[in-house]
């Protein structure tokens, strides 16, 4: 079976006698099952399980949705794998009919899905998320808070009090942004963004809640702020968020690939031998700054609240005993996954992971030592969940918080129990660890007397930028019930998360990328010589 979108010249033509109700009939729909949704979804670079082979993709979900500007299909199809796992998929979709508007025709021939024909008409299956007719008919439907129930249940567009009215024309202008790795966003007149989920689950989606909190509770302003969603509901209730619409902020990009640039050119002026401090000092004043609003971000999820959501709790025993025997479970893992890893490393990086696997002991002996003084003044709150450099965007001077999925691998429960929000802060930690490695690979890996010269610049780069983060976040988070008063308590528990992390990194790095495993083995090591 082609794994890739098909040429004009190959796509199937199927026909389309029924308008919608094509899909669920005769031949049509064999061909959509067995041929053009497998050829489709496999394709694209949000499909979750890469290389699996999708026997058939059976419609599961749906509804016609139909707007002043067309007729679109609203719909989740339940794509069955070769392994006998299925997974489920949002995927809206148009046809557009020769002789339409221009705004119905995709601007990339990789949104088609197969030629349509009714009678002597000709036209185009395709992704609706392409069709500037289908975002403005969505718009519309969720500023007007729009509810339509079928057999499958309820179909319901939501705006938020941030709504802003936008003019909902054909002509609405739309851009795709984003590298879809698990969603599609679009960017809808340089005023909002539309973020499509694609693989759909059950359940209160964490994002969708987050949003709606942080926007109309805690009243946040350091994210987008949401403004709408669509979700779908089954008769027994139970919710599936399809996508959200947040309010567009312009921004240089994010603070991955903003620091990354920071560094490559500091990196740079330093083997050139004409490196300053201003850049440097410019850049930790950023950093202060993010750390404040990821301190702003913990007391925003500290608030007293009667959504037991969102209400905190105190830290118990139980929960310090709990964390402690997840994070020795995930060290024996990791140490037992790298004492069978000769085999696929580097000769240059046995030595380091040799000299980790020496601390085994030492490891597990500061996790089963780690104490937390529970009791009613600590609380645990809702957290971010998957904080790094690539979840926030720069804007101007200042930071955007964005994409509180959490980990994509957990399922919604876990990603929305609440913790210590001290694992944010870690998470960043790590990120600037990573920013400043991947920066001296980049810049000098050729080279090892230049690699030596860089890297003692970027050591120096992550203590200053970890410092000046810290800096920020306890100036912000300082006095909030979530935060530690004990600075032994604060030191630990964030030593706690940053080796949860990191160890996770090893695991990661040793199956994906092995010449980056030094990253994360240093980043133990060093956590250790500061104990």
């Amino acid at each position: 079976m082609p794994t890739g979108p098909q040429n004009a010249q190959k796509r199937l033509t199927l026909d389309w006698p029924e308008d919608w109700r094509s899909l669920m009939h005769g031949l049509t729909r064999e061909q959509c099952e067995l041929e053009v949704l497998p050829r489709y979804l496999s394709a694209q670079r949000w499909f979750a399980s890469k290389g699996a082979v999708i026997k058939r993709a059976v419609l599961k979900d749906r509804f016609e949705f139909k707007g002043p500007h067309g007729n679109w299909l609203l719909a989740t199809f339940s794509a069955h794998l070769s392994d006998d796992r299925s997974e489920d998929y949002f995927l809206p979709l148009a046809v557009a009919w020769d002789g339409q508007s221009s705004a119905a025709a995709p601007a990339d021939s990789a949104q088609i899905l197969a030629n349509v024909r009714k009678g002597r008409q000709t036209g185009l299956l395709m992704e609706a998320l392409t069709d500037a007719r289908f975002i403005a008919d969505l718009v519309r439907a969720v500023e007007e808070n729009q509810l339509f129930a079928d057999s499958s249940g309820q179909w319901r567009f939501s705006r938020t009090r941030a709504w802003q009215p936008l003019h909902a024309a054909e002509a609405l202008k739309i851009r795709k942004i984003g590298a879809e790795q698990s969603n599609s966003s679009v960017l809808i007149e340089d005023k909002m963004v539309l973020k499509a989920y694609r693989k759909i689950e059950r359940g209160i989606h964490p994002e969708l809640e987050i949003g709606r909190y942080l926007t109309e509770v805690a009243n946040y302003h350091s994210t987008p702020p949401l403004v709408g969603a669509v979700e779908h509901f089954l008769p027994d209730g139970q919710p599936a968020a399809l996508a959200v619409i947040q309010a567009f902020v312009p921004n240089q990009g994010d603070g991955w690939s903003y620091t990354l640039s920071h560094l490559k050119r500091r990196f740079s002026e330093i083997l050139q031998g004409r490196a300053d401090a201003g850049g440097n000092h410019s850049y930790m004043a950023l950093m202060e700054r993010l750390g404040a609003r990821i301190g702003e971000l913990q007391r925003a999820f500290s608030i007293e609240t009667d959504d037991p959501a969102f209400r905190p709790e105190p830290i118990t025993a139980e929960d310090v005993d709990f964390r402690k025997r997840e994070v020795q479970s995930e060290a024996v893992t990791t140490f037992g996954l790298l004492a069978n890893s000769e085999h696929v490393l580097p000769p240059e990086q046995q030595s380091r992971v040799q000299a980790l696997l020496d601390q085994r002991g030492r490891i597990l002996s500061m996790i089963a030592s780690f104490e937390l003084r529970p009791g009613p003044t600590l609380m645990k709150t809702r957290f971010h969940g998957d904080l790094h450099l690539g979840q926030v965007l720069v804007s101007d001077d200042d930071f955007y918080i964005i994409d509180f999925e959490g980990e994509p691998a957990r399922p919604f429960d876990q990603r929305r129990a609440k913790q210590s929000p001290l694992k944010d802060v870690a998470g960043m930690l790590r990120s600037l660890d990573y920013a400043a490695w991947s920066a001296s690979f980049e810049c000098a890996a050729d080279d090892m007397d230049k690699l030596a010269r860089v890297e003692k610049a970027a050591a120096d780069w992550v203590v200053a930028a970890s410092e000046a983060l810290l800096r920020g976040y306890k100036s912000a988070a300082e006095g909030c019930s979530s935060y530690p008063a004990d600075p032994e308590s604060l030191r630990k528990t964030l030593d706690l998360f940053i080796l949860e992390k990191a160890l996770y990194e090893v695991r990661y790095e040793l199956a994906n990328r092995p010449a980056w495993l030094r990253i994360p083995v240093e980043g133990i090591l060093r956590l250790l010589a500061h104990q």
